[in-house]
């Protein structure tokens, strides 16, 4: 770096950085008893002057250890991790708020946040005099404030309540008016934690397409999500935290799938490796970054293991995608032991494209005769709306009777036309009664989890591949 500037500092140059940090560094003392907090300085004073020894009262938690990276101008960061990983700990230190205890950062022009929700506004103030405040703490006059009100207020669109003590806001306006005042600043680092999450879907459309706005006009956008399809969408580089440091720093369709490995439990081998110091790329307008993942093997090669095992052990939870909170019901005369999602030369996968063809194997093991079993899957949404599936009895498959010990693999194949987004799959086994109907016998429902990228923007969760013609 040309030079370390911490605790929110910001300086000019004329160089195409917006951002760097250089082995960045924020350490808490965690302390097991309130009255420790007390005992520590009295016997460090007391062991300078005579013969007490020094003792330690707290542990150190390093929130964030050794985090480096440049960020171009005009370019857009999505930070990820896990809750925990120190996500919004990089984000307060670098908009200032916090000290970093070692290391340092430099952040090039003005920077405006929108952070935790409830920040930088005073609840008695009115939302009008809030934005007053907050514009003049970014560096804006009364006068430049007063020209600029107009595009916040409209932005906002909080209609009589701006004139109203922001206590009595919705979390919804309170978002609202929070995001209208960090845009019109003008500022040349947009920095945004999750607090767009409470925003209607309108508003939040609305907030994406102002991102692309400030990144076209040269500005720089940093925010923190755990919605992939967003960093997807609107990032062109992708930090990965864990444990507060840096897991993966690159391009950001290869950082979701990192993030998805740490998410759904991919073993240590397969992590991505973590480059050093990622320094700016040829003309400042790219994150360089080791491309040079993991080996993985082959799909044939997966898939005949895969088929090679007859076995009655369940292991769905050796596999990526594997939601350990699943819902589980039936008699058990047939369960299911493991399943294997495979696209294209990728097995074992959490994440897929929306136009590529998907397979999904289900072996099934058999404890009990069964005359007409039924296969089924179901897609669903991560609350459990249905989106779409079928089953061997709908579909008219013929399906052989089946003796106790055997072993059968289920093959469904389907186009997995979803907008981006995070999906459930369901998988079942039932017996067609006459009486009765279909009697559940092993029902898997939130079983894995299933990540479709689509970098098109659409009405809706599924894609009709719709056209539209008009005619004159």
């Amino acid at each position: 770096m040309s030079s370390e500037v911490v605790a929110g500092t910001s300086v000019r140059d004329d160089g195409g950085c917006a951002v760097r940090a250089q082995s960045l560094g924020k350490c808490y003392r965690l302390w097991d008893d309130p009255k420790d907090r007390l005992k520590h300085p009295i016997r460090a004073m007391l062991a300078r002057w005579g013969p007490v020894s020094p003792k330690t009262y707290y542990h150190e938690f390093w929130a964030l250890r050794d985090v480096t990276f440049e960020l171009p101008r005009g370019s857009s960061l999505g930070i990820l991790g896990r809750n925990g990983s120190g996500k919004s700990t990089l984000l307060q230190v670098l908009c200032g708020i916090l000290e970093p205890n070692a290391g340092g950062f430099e952040t090039i022009g003005r920077v405006s946040a929108l952070l935790e929700l409830g920040m930088g506004f005073n609840p008695e103030f009115t939302g009008r005099e809030n934005v007053f405040m907050n514009t003049g703490i970014l560096g804006l006059s009364k006068q430049e404030t007063e020209e600029r009100l107009d595009d916040i207020l409209s932005f906002a669109d909080i209609g009589d309540f701006i004139d109203q003590p922001v206590k009595t806001y919705s979390s919804g306006m309170y978002v609202r008016l929070a995001f209208a005042v960090a845009i019109n600043v003008d500022p040349d680092i947009l920095v945004v934690d999750e607090a767009l999450a409470v925003g209607d879907v309108l508003f939040q459309s609305k907030c994406y397409r102002r991102f692309k706005t400030i990144r076209e006009s040269g500005k720089t956008v940093i925010f923190v999500t755990h919605a992939t399809d967003l960093v997807l969408k609107h990032c062109d580089h992708a930090l990965v935290l864990e444990n507060g440091t840096t897991h993966y720093l690159g391009p950001a369709k290869e950082g979701i799938g990192v993030y998805l490995d740490l998410m759904y439990g991919a073993s240590e081998t397969r992590k991505a490796p973590v480059g050093g110091h990622v320094p700016l790329a040829e003309g400042g307008s790219k994150l360089a970054a080791d491309k040079n993942g993991p080996a993985r093997r082959p799909a044939a090669e997966v898939l005949a293991a895969f088929r090679a095992e007859r076995h009655g052990d369940d292991r769905f939870a050796a596999r990526l995608s594997y939601n350990p909170h699943e819902f589980r019901y039936g008699d058990f005369r047939a369960r299911m032991v493991d399943y294997l999602i495979v696209s294209g030369d990728a097995a074992d996968i959490v994440t897929c494209e929306h136009d590529a063809p998907l397979d999904v194997y289900v072996k099934v093991h058999f404890e009990a005769d069964m005359a007409e079993p039924i296969f089924g899957l179901t897609v669903q949404t991560v609350d459990g709306i249905d989106l779409g599936g079928d089953n061997t009895h709908y579909s008219a498959v013929a399906v052989a009777a089946q003796r106790s010990g055997d072993t059968a693999i289920v093959r469904f194949t389907f186009v997995p036309r979803l907008t981006a987004g995070d999906y459930m799959l369901c998988f079942g086994i039932a017996e067609m009664d006459p009486k009765r109907g279909a009697i559940a016998v092993d029902r898997r429902y939130g079983v894995a989890t299933l990540n479709v990228q689509n970098p098109d923007v659409l009405v809706g969760m599924v894609d009709l591949d719709m056209s539209i013609a008009v005619e004159t």
